[in-house]
C-alpha cells in the first residue's frame, strides 16, 4: 500500500500539475543523485543509526521509483517490471531453494547461472567486460585481483611488488604511481583487506584528527 502511495506521489510530480523541476529532469540528470544517497546510505549503516538508515534507504528508494517513472512515461518499463525482473532473477539464481524438481543434487552455482545468462542475452562473459566503468578504482583493481587469485591461468599477471623506496630512486610517472597502488590493492587482497575502506576510514581518520586541532 505505501509503495502504490508513493509511485502516485512520483507520478503526480511528474505530471503537469505537478513540480517543474522532477518533470525537467532525465535519467542522466539524477545520476549524481543516486550515487550520492547511496553513499549517505552507506555512512547511516557504518554509524549503525537505525533512524538515518530507515531515512536513506527512503532516498535510494525513491531514485528508483523516480528512473521507473521516466522511463514508464517512454512506454519501455514502470516500476512493476522492475519488481518482476528482480523476483524472478532472485529466484532463478537460487535453484537450491525456488526448484521444483526436488532430487537434482548438483545444482548450477550463482556465478554459473550468471554467465548463462549473459550468453542468452548475447553479452560478454569475461571478467573485464561485465566490471562497471564508474566504479571506483581501488575496489575494481581489488576485485581483479580477487579475480586473479582465483583462477591459476592467470595468476602470474600479478605484477611483482617493489618496495616504496624503489619507486622514489626511480623515475616517477602516473603510470608507476598507478602500478604500484595495484601492487598495494593486490597486497591488500591477499590479507582480506578491503584497499577501498582501508584509504577510506585512513582518510576519515587524519580528517576528524584534524578537525580536533583546527587546521583548515
Amino acid at each position: 500500500m505505501q509503495i502504490s502511495e508513493l509511485i502516485k506521489t512520483m507520478r503526480h510530480l511528474r505530471s503537469q500539475k505537478g513540480c517543474a523541476w522532477d518533470r525537467a529532469q532525465s535519467p542522466e540528470s539524477l545520476r549524481p543523485y543516486i550515487l550520492e544517497e547511496a553513499y549517505e546510505l552507506i555512512d547511516a549503516i557504518d554509524a549503525g543509526d537505525t533512524s538515518e538508515i530507515l531515512a536513506e534507504l527512503g532516498d535510494l528508494l525513491l531514485q528508483v521509483i523516480f528512473q521507473a517513472q521516466i522511463f514508464s512515461e517512454k512506454g519501455l518499463f514502470g516500476i512493476g517490471d522492475v519488481a518482476e525482473g528482480i523476483n524472478r532473477k532472485l529466484q532463478r539464481r537460487h535453484p537450491h531453494i525456488f526448484s521444483l524438481e526436488e532430487n537434482i543434487k548438483d545444482y548450477p552455482d550463482w556465478e554459473q547461472i550468471k554467465q548463462q545468462e549473459l550468453k542468452e542475452k548475447g553479452k560478454a562473459t569475461d571478467f573485464a567486460s561485465r566490471q562497471p566503468d564508474n566504479l571506483p578504482s581501488l575496489k575494481l583493481a581489488d576485485k581483479y585481483c580477487h579475480h586473479l587469485s582465483k583462477n591459476p591461468e592467470t595468476k602470474k599477471r600479478i605484477p611483482k611488488q617493489e618496495t616504496l623506496n624503489d619507486l622514489l630512486s626511480g623515475n616517477i610517472t602516473e603510470e608507476r604511481i598507478a602500478e604500484e597502488l595495484f601492487n598495494l590493492a593486490h597486497l591488500a587482497q591477499q590479507q582480506g583487506i578491503d584497499s577501498e575502506l582501508a584509504l577510506r576510514n585512513y582518510t576519515l581518520n587524519l580528517l576528524r584528527k584534524a578537525d580536533q586541532k583546527g587546521c583548515q
